[in-house]
């Protein structure tokens, strides 16, 4: 959450970013999701927004699951790789309705490697604490 006005404003503005390696997974729309609940329910923001490149079509996805009204085109908006590059706009506002069941996943996650301590610490007995050798 950047550029939060207050006063007669109450606003503020997300940006985000995702490795390729976690991209799909669900994170970036769950996190958006509960930044902007927080911003709207808790801090007292009226307005959240998202600028998004017009190619951008992972981005502009997040913002369409997540039910962000789309105010149009903001011409020449951010200066992003030596030029003026246009945006999407995105925005809610604490009176509109959020979605009512989270997003689906395409893809189930890939299954996560179970922690061992044992590998990691072979010196450590976690029945008996450290070992004598330890």
């Amino acid at each position: 959450m950047a550029g939060i006005g207050w006063g007669s404003l109450r606003s503020g503005h997300i940006g985000y970013w995702i490795g390729h390696e976690f991209a799909g997974r669900g994170i970036t729309p769950l996190a958006v999701a509960l930044a902007t609940d927080h911003c709207l329910r808790v801090v007292g923001l009226h307005r959240v927004e998202i600028n998004i490149r017009p190619e951008n079509a992972p981005s502009l996805r997040v913002v369409e699951k997540l039910g962000f009204r789309d105010e149009g085109l903001r011409e020449r908006y951010l200066h992003i790789d030596g030029a003026w590059r246009d945006h999407r706009t995105f925005a809610l506002t604490a009176e509109e309705p959020r979605p009512r069941r989270p997003p689906r996943r395409r893809h189930p996650p890939p299954p996560l490697t179970p922690f061992r301590a044992s590998a990691r610490f072979p010196h450590v007995n976690p029945l008996r604490g450290a070992s004598a050798a330890g």
